[in-house]
């Protein structure tokens, strides 16, 4: 996530930005957008590891057998 959040934001400018209020908006929006498509990644993995049958519930299962 990182890299892409970087890549997308190399060298983001706009002329006559005092203060950079511009470039700082144009950024957040753009990290934003990737932190989105991120957790919706996130989630999706989530509801499939941790769903009944998944593969946490295996290795759970797994240790409780070892124990």
């Amino acid at each position: 996530m990182v890299n892409a959040a970087e890549k997308s934001i190399r060298g983001v400018t706009f002329k006559n930005d005092p203060g950079c209020h511009r470039t700082q908006a144009e950024v957040t929006k753009r990290i934003g957008k990737i932190f989105v498509e991120y957790e919706g990644r996130q989630a999706a993995f989530d509801r499939n590891e941790h769903a009944e049958g998944g593969n946490v519930e295996h290795l759970v299962t797994r240790l409780g057998k070892a124990l």
